[in-house]
């Protein structure tokens, strides 16, 4: 099924989302035990980011068409993202697209929008809209002020890569001195997600201060760890200038049936799209 929810971070009547599920049940794993929140994180965004969609990219199987779900909202036809490719390349939209082209609705495609293969992507152009798919990486949004918005997939790999710090660092290139926002969208959490010996090593050779955090062992060579708490800490080391940052509450992408997961799903996982829009300068 399909259902529309108010998204808690965003104080927008353009947040929303759209999210299908699979029918399959879900075994959740034990959670970890609570941690001491990470400092700088509000329960609401001081300023409202100007829209966040979560929404399975065609083409998707499911038995209840999206069609027959009635509060269901039509994804924007104007997002700009990239073919993502678990990697740390960051696209600027003006940078492949003429001016002309910003104006125009991006070319149907279930993937590719012009950009070419990256992992995140920015824009500094009034009413442009950013955005990536996920169903079990993070995703990230992130707003400098009416400068620049940018939209982050970031799985394991492209964490170990530093995609987020490369994001960052091209946010703060095009909007210097302006007031940095972010959110963390639905992913995989430490309830969860297990991984094994090489994904920790890889994560470990960026993250050795971060890691230990927001993991924790399970079996010989496992450990689940939090992509979410993760991405987080990744920002605020990133970022040169203050950043306000939140993550969605309570939302594994792997155990909330409401999601997308492909760790859950398998091949037959829908995509969640995340996208948001730089508004005018007031």
């Amino acid at each position: 099924m399909s259902a529309g929810i108010e998204h808690p971070l965003i104080d927008t009547p353009h947040a929303f989302g759209v999210l299908t599920h699979s029918a399959h049940p879900v075994d959740r794993a034990e959670p970890l035990p609570e941690a001491a929140p990470p400092v700088d994180r509000p329960e609401r965004l001081p300023e409202p980011l100007t829209g966040v969609l979560a929404h399975p990219v065609p083409p998707f199987d499911r038995a209840e068409p999206l069609s027959e779900v009635s509060e269901a909202p039509v994804v924007p036809a104007d997002v700009w993202r990239p073919t993502q490719v678990h990697g740390a390349r960051v696209v600027r939209v003006e940078e492949v697209c003429a001016p002309g082209e910003l104006q125009r609705a991006p070319k149907a495609s279930a993937h590719l929008h012009d950009l070419g293969e990256a992992d995140a992507v920015l824009c500094t152009t009034a009413g442009c809209a950013v955005g990536v798919e996920s169903a079990d990486c993070v995703p990230i949004l992130a707003q400098a002020g009416t400068r620049a918005v940018l939209a982050i997939h970031a799985g394991w790999r492209g964490l170990a890569a530093g995609v987020i710090e490369q994001a960052v660092a091209a946010l703060e290139a095009v909007a210097e001195g302006a007031k940095l926002r972010a959110v963390i969208g639905p992913c995989a959490r430490g309830c969860c997600y297990e991984v094994d010996t090489p994904v920790l090593a890889a994560l470990g050779a960026r993250y050795e201060d971060a890691l230990p955090a927001v993991s924790t062992p399970t079996r010989l060579g496992h450990a689940r760890v939090d992509l979410a708490m993760l991405a987080e800490s990744a920002l605020h080391r990133a970022a040169q200038m203050p950043i306000r940052c939140a993550v969605l509450p309570d939302a594994c992408s792997i155990c909330d049936p409401r999601f997308e997961s492909h760790r859950r799903d398998g091949p037959r996982a829908a995509r969640m799209l995340h996208w948001l829009r730089l508004p005018a300068d007031s």
